[in-house]
């Protein structure tokens, strides 16, 4: 016990202990943080560009335009390292009973980037379905985040929706839903 080696073993795995156990006790704060608040989030369907049929790929294509208000501040902290935010399509077709596409995405790298005011936003990635199913289906919109911490569980919420019907023709022109 009085040799330098077991002291230094000693030391270290005393010094790694205490590391883990505020590690655990800032993120359970950090976590606990989250919890209570939840961001305000406003998105509407503003119009649908257009809905086409793609034969070489065999699916449909739309294309729309939302507006979104979200404000992150009252959840940024000192733990916060990223947050992840997107806009995800959700509807039923034939074919799959369950279908989701991420329409938008967003990383918020800072508190600076934590308010986001998006007027007649299009889609980013477009919206498709892979049959044909698109046409005369009820689609809704949901907002939805990751926050990505410096130490401690990763966090999803979601927070805001709205819903549209797509046309039952194919469109060459906006189709607007205000």
């Amino acid at each position: 016990m009085h040799a330098i080696g077991p002291r230094v073993n000693v030391f270290f795995t005393h010094l790694m202990t205490m590391t883990f156990v505020l590690v655990a006790i800032g993120s359970s704060f950090s976590y606990m943080q989250l919890r209570k608040s939840s961001p305000i989030v406003d998105l509407r369907m503003s119009e649908m560009s257009f809905l086409r049929q793609l034969q070489r790929e065999k699916c449909d294509q739309a294309y729309i335009k939302f507006d979104l208000d979200a404000d992150f501040r009252k959840m940024w902290s000192w733990n916060i390292n990223h947050m992840y935010v997107y806009v995800v399509a959700e509807y039923q077709s034939s074919t799959h009973t369950r279908n989701e596409v991420v329409v938008w995405d967003s990383i918020l790298s800072g508190r600076q980037d934590a308010l986001i005011a998006r007027k007649g936003q299009y889609n980013k990635y477009s919206l498709k379905d892979h049959g044909y199913g698109l046409r005369n289906t009820p689609v809704t919109l949901k907002f939805k985040y990751n926050i990505l911490p410096y130490m401690g569980p990763l966090f999803y919420g979601e927070e805001g929706q709205t819903s549209f019907n797509v046309p039952a023709n194919y469109t060459s022109r906006s189709v607007s839903f205000a």
